[in-house]
């Protein structure tokens, strides 16, 4: 039998036993006092030493993992050549150079994390974004390589909508995060992928494949652990010295895995 199974929790009251395993919410055993329930009662006193002392040589167990999908919260696109509009209206976003080299586009996501336990541990995290369409104007389609990065200060997502050519045109000059008053990054990218040009792509980054994007497992663990810096994250192109290589990107699902954290043989979470 594992020792998952026999890390049984007992509480015992004058009249009864009752077993539970920790974490699930499972049907109770009461045993009476008397007759054959009586010496089952006492067999497992009896077995209850025993199952403490495994515990406290295997250390904790962690819990089973849990995995769910985040819900997109703001999205917004960041204009240069019109650096006091804002781009939160529209149910997309563009990254990369819209023509020359001074209209780059910037594109800023947050998600709603779903509800994570306290105390546990981000394992995986899988992301798609998809390429709806890339510009094909000038010297246009290209190739980009994606880079994300997190977002370090306040933004706000605004409902700018520009006039033509949607999250790749001009935004709007509405209250909202612009250009000019974007939002700090971090210093180095969380994860990175290259992109086609065929509209249409998914860009997945999944942390469970190589170790290049691990860096969206520590964002979303800060997260966790303070949901008050949970500023979302940065997307842009690393060729951002090139011109027409802009694209629209439509968010795609944000799936979280996590473990929670162990139990000791006392009954508590470690410290």
């Amino acid at each position: 039998m594992s020792l998952q199974l026999e890390r049984l929790y007992y509480v015992y009251s004058a009249d009864t036993a009752i077993f539970s395993r920790p974490g699930r919410s499972v049907a109770s055993k009461t045993i009476q006092h008397d007759g054959t329930d009586r010496m089952e009662q006492e067999n497992s006193l009896r077995l209850l030493p025993f199952l403490l002392l495994i515990a406290l040589l295997t250390g904790p167990a962690d819990l089973e993992a849990d995995s769910a999908v985040a819900t997109l919260a703001d999205d917004t696109t960041l204009y240069e050549n019109f650096p006091d509009t804002n781009g939160g209206g529209d149910s997309a976003v563009c990254i990369g150079n819209a023509g020359t080299t001074a209209n780059t586009r910037r594109a800023l996501l947050r998600y709603t994390l779903p509800a994570i336990p306290a105390g546990s541990t981000v394992t995986r995290v899988e992301w798609a974004l998809v390429q709806d369409s890339v510009r094909d104007m000038g010297a246009g389609p290209l190739p980009v390589t994606l880079v994300v990065r997190r977002v370090t200060s306040a933004w706000v997502e605004g409902t700018g909508s520009g006039p033509s050519s949607g999250p790749c045109g001009q935004g709007q000059a509405v209250a909202g995060v612009t250009w000019n008053t974007q939002p700090t990054v971090a210093g180095a990218d969380s994860a990175s992928t290259a992109m086609t040009t065929l509209n249409g792509f998914i860009a997945l980054f999944d942390t469970n494949t190589g170790t290049a994007n691990d860096g969206l497992i520590a964002d979303v663990q800060a997260w966790v652990d303070d949901g008050a810096t949970n500023f979302g994250w940065r997307l842009a192109v690393s060729e951002e010295g090139t011109a027409d290589n802009s694209r629209r990107m439509e968010h795609g699902a944000l799936t979280i895995h996590w473990k929670l954290p162990p139990i000791f043989a006392d009954g508590f979470e470690s410290p």
